[in-house]
């Protein structure tokens, strides 16, 4: 017997399943939209949708902090591509 639980899945296909999901549900038409921001808030719980509201605004977050990410990155390879 293990003193830990197994893993339930990972992150990196949590996120591909939201953001997938949260396209599809872009396409299709909602009545009601009132206090939605983005797509992909149709898909919480709190909606209707079968992802649970901490699991959507974690992939959001990620969402944010991507495009920082990818600038510091792509920074780092000139500095260096230049110093030397």
């Amino acid at each position: 017997m293990l003193p830990f639980p197994l893993p339930l899945g990972s992150p990196l296909t949590t996120v591909t399943k939201v953001v997938a999901s949260g396209v599809n549900n872009c396409r299709k038409p909602h009545i009601d939209a009132g206090e939605m921001d983005s797509c992909i808030d149709r898909i919480k719980e709190s909606y209707g949708g079968k992802y649970p509201d901490k699991t959507v605004e974690e992939v959001k977050s990620l969402g944010r902090i991507m495009p920082i990410f990818a600038t510091i990155i792509l920074y780092w390879t000139v500095y260096f591509q230049v110093h030397r």
